[in-house]
């Protein structure tokens, strides 16, 4: 007869990469409401992605009070080279494209707004325009949001379960 334990799974509530935890500053030279994409030349993912992002803050500059896009109006989009910054290049050189979003959030205790920097996860080459707008429209959408618990965690009691035994 075997045993089984409880699983526990962790994820993180909003299903999109952080870079808050190892921050090394290299956005700080960046306005808030900016996304930056870091490339290198002759890489075709970067290319894709840069048009799709490109697309997507004209779509939002366009978008209709209410739309789902409007939450991008503000931003702009800064491409960096990493062959032309030798500490971009140490440290994404090797994974590019990476897409960094700074959004200015309002603070309610203090009058003042502070900036948080989140990753965007590299989306799939063949996901279309407007889907990666909606997906970096949610990103800036849950960094605006207040703070909460940043995992969840699913325990199942896999014992309760019904064994199939052969």
């Amino acid at each position: 007869m075997s045993t089984r334990r409880p699983t526990t799974r962790a994820r993180a509530d909003d299903g999109f990469a952080r870079d808050d935890d190892e921050d090394d500053g290299a956005h700080d030279d960046v306005a808030a409401n900016t996304i930056v994409v870091y490339t290198k030349p002759g890489c075709c993912l970067c290319d894709g992605l840069k048009d799709k992002l490109d697309a997507a803050v004209d779509a939002a500059a366009r978008a209709p009070p209410g739309a789902s896009l409007e939450c991008l109006r503000d931003f702009a989009l800064c491409v960096r080279d990493v062959s032309t910054n030798a500490a971009w290049a140490e440290s994404y050189a090797g994974s590019v494209p990476r897409v960094f979003v700074r959004v200015a959030v309002d603070a309610a205790s203090t009058e003042r707004s502070s900036v948080v920097s989140r990753e965007f996860a590299r989306p799939p080459p063949k996901r279309a325009a407007a889907r990666v707008a909606e997906d970096l429209a949610s990103l800036v959408r849950r960094a605006c949001a207040p703070a909460r618990a940043g995992w969840t965690v699913v325990t199942t009691t896999a014992w309760d379960a019904p064994s199939s035994s052969f």
